[in-house]
């Protein structure tokens, strides 16, 4: 497992397109920070990028796979995946795999489309490892965010 990690408050921004390697990546963005990238490019490989922490990871222009022949996913375990397209995944080849799975209560999905759109993906693009069930809302600025339903509390 390789890991990235930011520390502080406020946001890091990285200006290049980063392209992972061979192996697992996690994402620890700490909570009240942000990490901003170019980017980010998957070689073939089959692999998992997990993000915790309690921060946002902000991916601008998608998440690429370079040449897109293996499934490729991206698990949210606590914090928030931001990804400026409509879908986490733009392919460079043929694959349409992809996913991101919602691991915990504490996850959420924010994609730059309408909340239909978001909710049309949930099932195939988007995987719900909670159990719990998943819902869309509007999150502003042209944001759609899937995120776990709530516990519902029937004590009267």
């Amino acid at each position: 497992m390789k890991l990235l990690s930011s520390s502080g408050q406020g946001t890091n921004t990285v200006s290049a397109v980063l392209k992972t390697g061979p192996g697992d990546f996690d994402w620890v963005v700490e909570s009240g920070n942000a990490v901003k990238l170019a980017g980010l490019i998957q070689d073939s490989t089959e692999r998992t990028l997990a993000l915790s922490g309690g921060g946002t990871l902000v991916v601008a222009g998608g998440i690429r796979v370079a040449y897109g022949e293996a499934i490729n996913s991206f698990r949210i375990d606590d914090g928030i995946l931001q990804v400026d397209t409509p879908t986490a995944y733009r392919s460079g080849g043929s694959s349409n795999d992809s996913t991101v799975t919602i691991g915990s209560s504490t996850a959420a999905l924010r994609l730059k489309t309408t909340p239909a759109d978001a909710q049309s993906q949930i099932g195939t693009r988007i995987v719900d490892a909670t159990g719990r069930g998943l819902r869309v809302s509007d999150a502003g600025g042209g944001y759609a965010q899937v995120v776990p339903m709530e516990d519902i509390n029937l004590h009267f």
